[in-house]
């Protein structure tokens, strides 16, 4: 287990909820603050490496007979399953119903059961509002994380060079994205640097296992001007920055966090549940954040500052909450249902 993983984690998963809540109280009329919005795109980033990391990390690296990899394969989709998609449709079942019941608490309340069908199968397609994003907006993310599962999981059957090729294919899928694709089709939302922020996690996880760390110094360098960026908000300018950039620092924060683990990082094991409990925060805070927003307004709270905190971090102890008693009960009744194979036995990331 990397603690200190999972603890960013949680702090990238705080990053997006406070761009969320500074967009909900503006949206309600609360004056607009402009903070999160380089913390929810880091966070974003050092997600998706994280998943690469994980992806190669958690798998077995050797070379077996044909029938055992498709047996591998199948464990490694049956785990990511079990670990992301039931607190995701649970989510996304109840903002069918919230549309359904309340639509003015909504501000996108059009349902289209289409649109809703492709949501919870984790296929992109344009939404009722004209975007490209699933009835549980959030979910964006999870369109590109079920792409690469079932990348990951064809090249665990086809070759043992599963990093080299899922690299080279997640090339491919840009590359067409960005040269042949309709606006509004599934290739084009795939056509993201953010595809690369995958291979950068698995080449980190080959890092880790070849023993090579970043030095300690230059490793908490890195930390630092990630925290710093976020914080204040700030980038450097130009186009650069958001093709490569982003993806780049997401990368090198991963492999410090990685590498100040064995000494310093392992330190935040007490604070295990705010990582185990990100996902629920990423996915639950899309109903509590603009709750508080609404509540607070009511109770004359307009101060954007007290808003804007009070909308992040209540959001926050709601997920950790949603975590231990939803979604932990949830994954350990199917893990004990459907984990066959030992090796799914132990903690997924």
């Amino acid at each position: 287990m990397f603690y200190g993983l999972q603890f960013l984690r949680f702090l990238c998963a705080t990053g997006v909820v406070w761009m969320h809540a500074a967009e909900a109280a503006h949206q309600r009329g609360a004056g607009h603050i402009d903070v999160g919005i380089i913390a929810a795109r880091f966070g974003v980033e050092i997600f998706f490496v994280i998943s690469g990391f994980v992806m190669i990390a958690s798998t077995p690296d050797r070379d077996v007979s044909l029938p055992n990899r498709f047996g591998l394969a199948k464990d490694f989709v049956l785990r990511r399953i079990i670990r992301v998609a039931p607190m995701y449709w649970l989510c996304s079942a109840a903002k069918v119903v919230l549309v359904l019941l309340a639509p003015s608490l909504a501000l996108r309340s059009s349902i289209d059961w289409s649109h809703v069908a492709a949501s919870f199968l984790f296929i992109p397609v344009v939404s009722p509002w004209g975007l490209v994003q699933p009835i549980l907006p959030v979910g964006w993310t999870l369109n590109f994380e079920f792409l690469f599962y079932a990348l990951f999981a064809t090249c665990i059957v086809v070759t043992r060079w599963r990093a080299s090729v899922a690299t080279a294919f997640l090339a491919v899928v840009y590359i067409a994205g960005t040269t042949m694709a309709e606006p509004g089709s599934a290739l084009h939302f795939y056509a993201r640097t953010l595809l690369f922020d995958f291979a950068m996690g698995m080449a980190v996880a080959r890092l880790t296992q070849r023993q090579l760390r970043l030095p300690v110094p230059l490793a908490w360098f890195v930390l630092a001007v990630t925290l710093l960026l976020s914080v204040l908000n700030a980038r450097p300018t130009g186009a650069w920055f958001d093709l490569a950039g982003f993806g780049t620092i997401a990368g090198l924060t991963v492999w410090a966090t990685v590498s100040l683990e064995s000494r310093y990082l392992c330190k935040l094991k007490p604070l295990e549940l705010l990582g185990n409990s990100s996902y629920a925060i990423y996915l639950t805070h899309s109903f509590f954040t603009p709750g508080v927003v609404i509540v607070a307004l009511k109770l004359a709270v307009t101060e954007p500052v007290v808003l804007i905190t009070a909308a992040t971090l209540l959001p926050c102890v709601l997920g950790c909450m949603a975590y231990k008693y939803v979604e932990a009960p949830i994954t350990r009744v199917l893990r004990a249902k459907f984990d066959t194979a030992p090796h799914m036995k132990a903690r997924s990331a």
